[in-house]
C-alpha cells in the first residue's frame, strides 16, 4: 500500500511540474504575441504632440535615420493632444537626451509619416551637448514644430513664385 502512496504523490509532482511548464510557455508566448519579446527588449516613451498628422501604430521610430522603435499607439489626451505611446529598443534608450526633440516626419512624396528623434541645436545651429538621458516610462510634451508635405507645400510654392519674378 506505500507503495502505491508513494507512486501517487509522484504522479502528482509529475502533474504539477507539468502544469506550472505550460503556465511559464504560456507567458512566455503571450509577451512575445504582445511586442515585449519575452523579456523585455523595448521600454515605453510617451510623447505630447499638438497633432499627429495621420502617425498610424506601427510606424517608425528613428534615430539618426534608423530604426529604434515604433509606434504603438496614439489616443488624445484631455486637452485634445495626440498621446504617442512609442516602443524604443532598450539598448538604445539611453541615446536619447531629455533635450531631444521629437518631430513627426514624412520621408518624401506621399510615405508613411514616423516619429524622427533630433538633437537639440543652438541658434548657431551647432549640436547641442547631451545633458541626461531618458529614461524609461518618460512622458515628453513637445511643442517642436511637425512637418509634413500640407505644411511645407505653401512655403515652397512661395519660393517658387519669389524665384520665377525675377
Amino acid at each position: 500500500m506505500s507503495n502505491r502512496a508513494s507512486g501517487s504523490r509522484w504522479q502528482a509532482i509529475g502533474v504539477g511540474a507539468v502544469t506550472i511548464l505550460a503556465g511559464i510557455l504560456i507567458f512566455l508566448l503571450w509577451n512575445w504575441i504582445q511586442g515585449a519579446k519575452a523579456f523585455g527588449k523595448v521600454a515605453p516613451l510617451t510623447v505630447i504632440f499638438d497633432n499627429a498628422l495621420n502617425l498610424q501604430p506601427g510606424a517608425d521610430v528613428r534615430l539618426a535615420g534608423l530604426k529604434i522603435g515604433e509606434v504603438r499607439g496614439i489616443s488624445l489626451t484631455e486637452t485634445r493632444q495626440a498621446r504617442v505611446e512609442l516602443a524604443i529598443e532598450r539598448d538604445q534608450f539611453h541615446k536619447i537626451d531629455q533635450n531631444d526633440e521629437f518631430v513627426i516626419s514624412t520621408g518624401g512624396l506621399l510615405p508613411q509619416p514616423y516619429v524622427e528623434i533630433r538633437p537639440r541645436r543652438s541658434a548657431k545651429g551647432e549640436m547641442m551637448p547631451p545633458t541626461a538621458p531618458l529614461q524609461p516610462g518618460a512622458t515628453i510634451t513637445q511643442n517642436a514644430h511637425t512637418e509634413s508635405l500640407e505644411q511645407i507645400l505653401p512655403d515652397a510654392q512661395r519660393l517658387v513664385r519669389s524665384l520665377t519674378e525675377t
